[in-house]
């Protein structure tokens, strides 16, 4: 990415080592007040690579949306995707396993009678 301002007359060279964070302290990604600017990029990019690995599909088992529904292409779809799921199971009655796609194995009561936990 190219800087918009190239023009640098009048300014100083100076490392991010020597720039002081003067802001509060931010407890959630441990940065406190007097960190450097080198610091504070560090740990928000850490940060940042933690929010996209979390939100990568690629690190989900979507295996079981492949009946019937579009692979999600972001995690937006994918969250809407799982609402959708979940309502028409709320609204689902006496429709057996076209309910889910991935039906859940029958849970052991301890008298040995097996109960599915999707009707």
């Amino acid at each position: 990415m190219k800087p918009l301002n190239i023009d640098k007359t009048g300014c100083s060279n100076m490392s991010s080592n020597c720039v002081v964070w003067q802001g509060p302290d931010i407890d959630c990604i441990n940065l406190c007040k007097g960190d450097s600017v080198t610091e504070v990029v560090y740990k928000l990019a850490l940060e940042l690579c933690n929010l996209m690995e979390t939100f990568d599909l690629s690190n989900y088992d979507l295996k079981c949306f492949s009946g019937g529904v579009c692979q999600p292409k972001d995690f937006k779809d994918f969250l809407n995707i799982l609402i959708t799921k979940v309502c028409g199971l709320q609204d689902c009655t006496n429709c057996g396993d076209s309910c889910n796609p991935c039906p859940t194995p029958p849970i052991s009561t301890s008298g040995g009678n097996n109960t599915n936990p999707n009707p």
